[in-house]
């Protein structure tokens, strides 16, 4: 099961925490498991009480010190430079990811803005997928939330889990004499294109993390629907090698897409096991077919 990850950042006093807080809240009624990571710039800071057990093992010089209680587990470790990418990586069991803080990190933002600081979003902000404020302070084209509208906000992050979880459409791997080729069938647009790069996420990796951890956004116009297909799951094999490691995107948000246009948010997972060198999708015997189910076609990749 993939895991989407998203980070609430913002200037220092905009009031991450309490944004944060009510959409635990709504998630956990809904019935999701949310893990929240909390990510400091202080040294130092105590996260266990003087006297006890666990801090006189941690003041002892311990590397990890645990408390196992009938109903939670307690974990400190001494890391250097821990980086909150590998610290997600290994959290499982949960539904969705929320980290308050790490705005220069790869996961996906939602951005913090209070007038009371600053009415400026941050420049340069890679990953951001939404914003959050109390005025009129957003950056076109993404979701805008007011900062009381915990349950807006919730109802973004639930899209996102069921985009992870949900198999809107299908695939199934073809023999084919040379390359590598899915047969591809969904409901609709959105469905086919989020089952073709399944599909192929599927070919090129054999496992990856957990977590989904780094973000892509993507504005396509091509000359019909079958050569905006070919662009889209060109530019996610571009998107996965960029950075030094092989990403899969497994969930998607179409804000856009019609027969020559489109624009989406992609997230993400690190590949840990590879499975296939896939180069590019092709154009071969290529044709995207109406039929009583919605639509289907036939994907033919070079390796």
């Amino acid at each position: 099961m993939v895991i989407p990850c998203i980070s609430f950042v913002g200037r220092s006093g905009v009031g991450k925490t309490t944004v944060i807080e009510p959409v635990v809240a709504h998630l956990t009624q809904r019935g999701q498991r949310v893990a929240v990571v909390k990510h400091t710039r202080h040294v130092g800071v105590e996260t266990d009480l003087q006297g006890k057990d666990t801090r006189r093992f941690w003041d002892a010089g311990a590397t990890q010190t645990f408390l196992v209680t009938p109903d939670s587990v307690t974990h400190i470790a001494r890391v250097v430079e821990p980086s909150v990418a590998a610290t997600v990586a290994g959290i499982r069991d949960v539904d969705v990811i929320l980290v308050e803080g790490d705005k220069f990190g790869p996961l996906p933002k939602i951005e913090v803005l209070r007038t009371a600081c600053t009415t400026e979003p941050l420049e340069g902000l890679v990953g951001r997928i939404a914003m959050v404020s109390d005025g009129p302070g957003q950056v076109e084209g993404w979701p805008h939330f007011a900062l009381a509208d915990s349950a807006g906000l919730a109802d973004y992050i639930q899209a996102w889990i069921t985009a992870a979880q949900a198999r809107v459409g299908d695939w199934e791997e073809l023999e084919h004499t040379a390359d590598l080729a899915l047969g591809v069938w969904a409901p609709d647009g959105p469905g086919l294109f989020s089952a073709a790069a399944q599909g192929m996420a599927a070919l090129t990796a054999v496992a990856t993390q957990a977590p989904l951890t780094r973000v892509a956004t993507i504005a396509l116009e091509a000359v019909d629907r079958e050569s905006l297909l070919v662009d889209w799951l060109n530019e996610l094999l571009y998107l996965s090698e960029s950075g030094g490691e092989q990403f899969a995107y497994l969930a998607f948000r179409f804000e856009v897409l019609t027969e020559t246009t489109l624009r989406a948010v992609a997230m993400g997972a690190r590949v840990t096991e590879v499975r296939n060198a896939v180069k590019a999708a092709t154009f071969h015997d290529l044709a995207i077919r109406a039929t009583e189910m919605g639509l289907e076609t036939t994907l033919v990749f070079d390796m």
